[in-house]
């Protein structure tokens, strides 16, 4: 690194860079900076949604909606949604297969 950012402490950092610090280090920031200088980093609440779409068609037993929104941190609704969608995708390459 270089030698500002060797005696860099969190309390040296931006009040927007502390909570990441707390989470992952501030030898894990510093490296962020050095190697994504000026890049904005979104992170999301949840899992991106392919992820979310194949937990719930793996674990869904036909009734534990909640148990899989509490364990994905989505709502049920987002749990019914995402069966919906795969049951349409699925019905959908049925009928592409039999043409």
């Amino acid at each position: 690194m270089n030698a500002i950012l060797d005696k860099m402490t969190i309390n040296d950092l931006p009040d927007h860079l502390r909570p990441v610090a707390q989470a992952i280090g501030i030898s894990a920031v510093k490296t962020l900076i050095v190697k994504l200088p000026g890049s904005v980093i979104y992170i999301p609440k949840t899992l991106n949604s392919s992820y979310n779409a194949k937990y719930i068609a793996d674990h869904f037993n036909g009734e534990n909606y909640q148990d899989i929104a509490d364990h994905l941190g989505i709502t049920v609704r987002s749990v019914y949604r995402s069966l919906q969608a795969n049951q349409k995708n699925n019905s959908s390459h049925i009928k592409q297969e039999s043409h």
